[in-house]
């Protein structure tokens, strides 16, 4: 069994264990914990539904586009010609982001600061991170893999991301797994040094964050409101905070329960639709003029907490959700979801078919697609493209210099 469906059993295990915990405790989990339940019947039914959405992404559609025989563009021995050059102009990407976002103040989670020069419009068409995600698939044995990986780590942790760590374990105990490294001694030193570290990273994203929202000047603002918090119960609430983020089931149920006001909303034009969500949605509505629509996940967000004046966090409205969203919209949804995927699936696999580069589309598809982060997942199916334009780019500007030194050499 491949690494990707260990990793696919131990999702599918915290759904399964949620479910028996909701209908256990009568309550939802995670940013849901404020909506009621329904009945068991349909939990179970939308468990079974969510639980189809990990087989039909996961399993089946990923499964049947491995099937299909693509050769490299640039030929299966040519990846070294691109490793260097790719390399350095996504590791310059990444460092001038940084500079970016730091003198900025924009981008950090939590923020509500906006940036409205030229800058931030280059860094919306150019995602930095997702490129680096496909780059990491593509050329994970470059030399300059290592350098670009830990800028990557510290950008995001700078800006209070803590996802890239599970992404990095993700990605790397894969390719461990299929090198046959992995042992039973490394997976239980792993889950110790998460359990030990991970409360610090959780504190210190916190603290990113309290930053942001101007919670305060210094690290002693921040102390001072936990200060009182005891490291066992730190330690369990960061446990608790990690699974609740890794299990779906109660985001869906909250979906589901919401389905009214949801639909309302959606029907009044409220709510973009699902196509519509991403950059080309934002420069669509610029372009015209527009108002810009909210997303689900921004409506989600404001059913979850109504007594906020400014919603500046989003909620997973699920890929099943949305079959509640826009019930006969269902079809139009499965297809537009699945077009995203395969796009990313062939831009990436043109360039290049690795055990890396399948490991990331799949775990992308995992924590996009069946979550219901549309627009995200829209990006990434350009980021692909775009990394696949810069190989081009790379290889044209090549041709060129090759045919202007041979006219120079043939010049009398």
């Amino acid at each position: 069994m491949h690494a990707r469906y260990i990793w696919l059993d131990f999702y599918l295990l915290v759904n399964v264990i949620y479910f028996l915990l909701i209908l256990n405790g009568g309550q939802l989990y995670g940013e849901s914990n404020s909506v009621t339940p329904p009945a068991a019947e349909a939990i179970l039914f939308l468990l079974l539904l969510l639980l189809t959405s990990y087989a039909y992404f996961q399993v089946f559609l990923f499964s049947s586009l491995q099937k299909i025989k693509i050769k490299n563009v640039f030929g299966d021995k040519r990846h070294a010609d691109f490793g260097r050059p790719v390399g350095l102009i996504v590791a310059t990407l990444q460092i001038g982001f940084v500079v970016y976002f730091m003198s900025a103040g924009t981008y950090v989670a939590g923020s509500t600061l906006r940036d409205s020069s030229i800058f931030s419009k280059i860094w919306v068409l150019i995602p930095v991170d997702l490129l680096f995600l496909v780059f990491y698939g593509t050329y994970r044995d470059s030399k300059y893999f290592t350098f670009n990986f830990f800028v990557w780590i510290a950008s995001s942790l700078i800006r209070g991301w803590s996802g890239v760590v599970l992404t990095a374990i993700f990605l790397e105990s894969c390719r461990m797994y299929s090198a046959g490294k992995v042992k039973l001694a490394h997976i239980l030193y792993g889950v110790i040094a998460l359990t030990i570290f991970y409360p610090f990273l959780l504190f210190f994203k916190l603290f990113i964050r309290f930053l942001a929202i101007g919670g305060g000047d210094s690290i002693q603002d921040f102390f001072a409101l936990y200060q009182l918090i005891d490291v066992g119960d730190l330690l369990l609430a960061a446990m608790q905070q990690a699974f609740d983020r890794l299990q779906l089931l109660s985001s869906l149920i909250a979906s589901y329960q919401f389905k009214d006001i949801f639909q309302l909303d959606f029907d009044k034009g409220l709510i973009a639709p699902f196509w519509y969500e991403g950059i080309h949605g934002i420069a669509i509505d610029t372009l015209f003029g527009s108002p810009q629509k909210i997303s689900a996940g921004q409506a989600f967000a404001a059913y979850l907490d109504p007594f906020s004046t400014d919603v500046n966090w989003n909620a997973n409205p699920t890929f099943v959700g949305w079959l509640f969203i826009a019930p006969s919209l269902m079809v139009f949804n499965v297809l537009y979801v699945t077009m995203l995927c395969a796009v990313s699936f062939f831009a990436t696999i043109l360039l290049r078919r690795t055990d890396d580069s399948l490991n990331v589309i799949w775990y992308s598809w995992l924590v996009l697609a069946i979550p219901g982060w549309y627009g995200a997942l829209f990006l990434y199916a350009y980021s692909t493209i775009l990394f696949f334009a810069l190989h081009i780019g790379i290889e044209l500007y090549r041709r060129s210099f090759v045919q202007h030194r041979r006219r120079v050499e043939l010049a009398p």
